[in-house]
């Protein structure tokens, strides 16, 4: 990352939410961020983890070795790696279709605003795992 932007390349960074499942998501978050502050990306988008049949995650969950995270337990992630954020300038994006709150702002100067984001949301999400596609009900559950 330093030799890309000492050539004055911005490298953008994807964080992929829900990937450590439920055991793991309180360390993901902090981890997340850690990595995030040492990278001091100028872009920093979230996704969210689908999980379909026929993968390693999909096979994990039916062995009962990856639990995945409600709707709830996946936006605490998101608020647990933005507070943790001390980026000196990047945009902050969650505006693909797998989030389920829309993100956008630019840190430092958002990340409140961000956090704010997210906890108006908390209250509505559900307790419920919605990220798992089933190729039975063509849907995701």
């Amino acid at each position: 990352m330093e030799r890309a932007r000492g050539c004055g390349i911005k490298i953008p960074v994807i964080a992929l939410l829900e990937i450590g499942g439920r055991d793991l998501s309180d360390e993901h978050a902090s981890a997340a961020a850690r990595a995030l502050n040492a990278m001091q990306p100028r872009l920093l988008s979230f996704l969210t983890t689908i999980i379909l049949p026929r993968t390693a995650l999909h096979t994990w969950m039916g062995q009962g070795k990856f639990a995945p995270l409600t709707d709830r337990e996946i936006l605490l992630e998101p608020r647990g790696i933005v507070s943790g954020l001390e980026l000196e300038s990047a945009v902050v994006r969650a505006n693909h279709s797998s989030n389920l709150v829309a993100l956008e702002g630019r840190l430092p100067k958002d990340k409140a605003a961000l956090l704010r984001q997210i906890a108006r949301a908390l209250p509505a999400a559900r307790d419920q795992v919605t990220c798992v596609w089933s190729r039975q009900e063509g849907r995701f559950l």
